[in-house]
């Protein structure tokens, strides 16, 4: 069996327009029949996209998702967890809508995630600082100066 991947790009009912994060059975036979599984999908309100959950249900839901959905489907090629940059864009549209809280977990969850990415930890270390946690700002913003010591916003923040 072919397994296809179900991209969805259209914004609708204010939701984010983000594809759902699902693989979609696609056979010669279902195709040779003119049954669309993608569409199936889509209509039955299973494939719902990771941003939309976050969007919806806040942080506990969107990291559960994130999890279920990686375990199921693992190292496939067709699926993978949001990029780094994903994650960013995600973060930063929490903090212009007032989502502080979940932005934070949202870089925790991106610098758990892809540990070797410097500025996830600088955007956590200037979270922290405005939050008025100096101790934690520093331990990451250490982190990040460590990673790449010629960033002069790093340094300008420590």
């Amino acid at each position: 069996m072919l397994r296809g991947v179900l991209v969805v790009g259209a914004r609708v009912d204010g939701l984010t327009g983000d594809p759902p994060e699902c693989l979609v059975p696609v056979t010669a036979e279902d195709y040779f029949a003119g049954r669309d599984r993608a569409l199936e999908t889509i209509l039955s309100g299973r494939a719902v996209p990771l941003a939309d959950v976050l969007e919806q249900q806040r942080m506990n839901a969107f990291i559960a998702e994130y999890e279920r959905l990686e375990r199921q489907h693992g190292p496939q090629a067709g699926w993978f967890p949001y990029t780094v940059f994903d994650l960013r864009r995600m973060g930063a549209g929490l903090l212009t809508s007032g989502r502080r809280a979940d932005a934070v977990r949202l870089f925790e969850f991106a610098t758990a995630r892809y540990p070797e990415m410097y500025w996830t930890w600088e955007m956590l270390g200037n979270l922290h600082a405005e939050g008025g946690d100096k101790a934690a700002a520093v331990k990451y913003l250490r982190n990040a100066l460590e990673m790449n010591p010629n960033d002069p916003y790093v340094r300008q923040s420590l």
